[in-house]
C-alpha cells in the first residue's frame, strides 16, 4: 500500500498510530515548482511498544510460622507494556541493608526456612519484566519467636527465679505467724 503525503519542508516525520510488530516501509522525495525528484532509499522500521519498568507487587503480606517466613503477593496493576517474568526477594537483618535472597519465577510467594529464633528478619519484594526491575514494595517485618531450649543457662534462670519466690513466700509465711510486731518510733 501506498500512501502519498505532502509536508511544509523541514527534516523530521512522525508516523503515528502504528501496529506493534508490523513492517513499514518508507522513502522520501523532494519537489519544487519544476518537479519531483527520484525516491529516496527504501528504509522500513518494526514498531515495538515502549517498555517501562512494572509497578510495586500489591496485596503484600508476611505470615511467620515457627522458623519460618511466608511472603505472598499479586502482581503490580502495571506490567511495564511486558510481562511479568518474576520477583526478587530481597533480605536484610535490618531496614537498611538488605541484600537479594532468592529469584522466583512468576509465582506469588516464597517461603524463607530455617531462621534463628530471636532475631527480626526485613523483606521487599521486586516485580521484573522483560527488560527492568520496579521499584520495591514496603519493608516488611517478621520476628521469629524465642523458645526455651535445652541450654543450661535456661535452667539456671528458672532454678533463681524459683528460689527466689520461694524464699518469699518463706518470709511472709514466718511474719504471719510471728504474732504482732511493736515498733519503735524515734521522737
Amino acid at each position: 500500500m501506498s500512501i502519498r503525503s505532502e509536508f511544509e519542508p523541514g527534516l523530521t516525520f512522525a508516523d503515528e498510530n502504528l501496529l506493534n510488530g508490523v513492517e513499514y516501509f518508507y522513502s522520501i522525495t523532494a519537489f519544487n515548482i519544476i518537479g519531483e525528484s527520484e525516491p529516496s532509499t527504501t528504509i522500513s522500521g518494526i514498531p515495538i511498544p515502549i517498555i517501562t519498568p512494572p509497578g510495586i507487587p500489591e496485596n503484600v503480606s508476611l505470615t511467620v510460622d515457627g522458623r519460618s517466613v511466608i511472603l505472598t503477593w499479586s502482581e503490580p496493576k502495571d506490567d511495564g507494556r511486558s510481562p511479568i517474568i518474576g520477583y526478587v526477594i530481597l533480605r536484610g537483618n535490618n531496614d537498611d541493608d538488605l541484600e537479594i535472597l532468592a529469584n522466583v519465577s512468576s509465582v506469588n510467594n516464597f517461603t524463607d526456612t530455617d531462621l534463628k529464633r530471636g532475631r527480626t528478619y526485613y523483606y521487599q519484594i521486586v516485580a521484573k519484566n522483560e527488560m527492568y526491575h520496579g521499584n520495591a514494595t514496603e519493608i516488611l517485618v517478621g520476628r521469629i519467636a524465642k523458645e526455651p531450649d535445652d541450654s543450661p543457662g535456661y535452667f539456671i534462670s528458672i532454678s533463681v527465679v524459683s528460689l527466689l519466690l520461694i524464699s518469699i513466700l518463706s518470709i511472709r509465711h514466718r511474719k504471719m505467724h510471728q504474732g504482732p510486731h511493736t515498733t519503735a518510733n524515734e521522737d
